[in-house]
């Protein structure tokens, strides 16, 4: 490959935005489209009528767009998320129902207690660290209880999806016979062999988090669970 091939390589996209113009963007986007995000009726947005259900809405739908694409939660997607949840909850509480503040103190507790939740999985299951500053950006805007039920709903509708498209393209026993050797190689050591490294790729493929928590956090922010029973 020649010098100037090279140095051609080298060089960044025209139309590809550098890292401090999407740190720019996310952080001034909310303030530019508020006006026309509340300038909405209530019965349009319903819960999502303020200022941090339109930060809300971002932050889902950008994370995820790029952990499906990418397979990555940015940082300047999820950190200024949460710096808009404390600067809302830092207004004054006459404007909470044109911000949607929740409370300074709850605001906090929820994005601490749920990043310390998502740690474990994290941990256990060597995940992504974006999905655990997601879930606490989405605790600090919408608090703790909601927060924690996003959480609880993003991993059941995870499970069910990836159990259902496993067995459906590679068949119910592929996928019973990679669990039971996963758990009984660790219960059952000296009778029950490791997967294989089939069976290790099937079980430990990268899962996209970022979608399923923007579908359990319109569950949740809608209370669709609710309505739905009283039917």
């Amino acid at each position: 490959m020649s010098t100037a091939t090279q140095h051609h390589l080298k060089q960044p996209v025209a139309n590809n935005p550098s890292r401090s113009q999407l740190w720019c963007w996310a952080a001034v986007s909310p303030l530019l489209i508020a006006p026309i995000w509340l300038g909405f009726s209530t019965n349009t947005l319903g819960p999502l009528h303020s200022l941090s259900g339109l930060v809300l809405v971002l932050l889902i739908v950008c994370s995820a767009v790029t952990d499906v694409q990418l397979r990555k939660i940015f940082n300047w997607t999820t950190y200024t998320a949460f710096a808009w949840a404390i600067a809302i909850n830092l207004l004054p509480a006459s404007l909470a129902s044109i911000t949607g503040a929740i409370g300074i103190s709850n605001c906090l507790s929820s994005g601490v207690i749920c990043f310390g939740l998502m740690l474990i999985p994290y941990c256990l299951a060597r995940g992504g660290a974006g999905d655990v500053k997601l879930a606490a950006a989405i605790g600090a805007l919408i608090g703790l209880d909601a927060g924690l039920l996003v959480i609880a709903f993003a991993y059941i509708i995870a499970a069910i999806t990836i159990a259902g498209w496993t067995i459906w393209s590679k068949g119910p026993l592929a996928l019973f016979a990679a669990m039971f050797r996963k758990f009984g190689a660790k219960l059952f050591p000296f009778y029950v062999s490791v997967p294989t490294k089939q069976q290790s790729v099937l079980l430990d493929q990268p899962i996209p988090l970022a979608g399923f928590f923007a579908i359990a956090t319109v569950l949740v922010v809608f209370d669709v669970p609710s309505v739905l029973g009283a039917f």
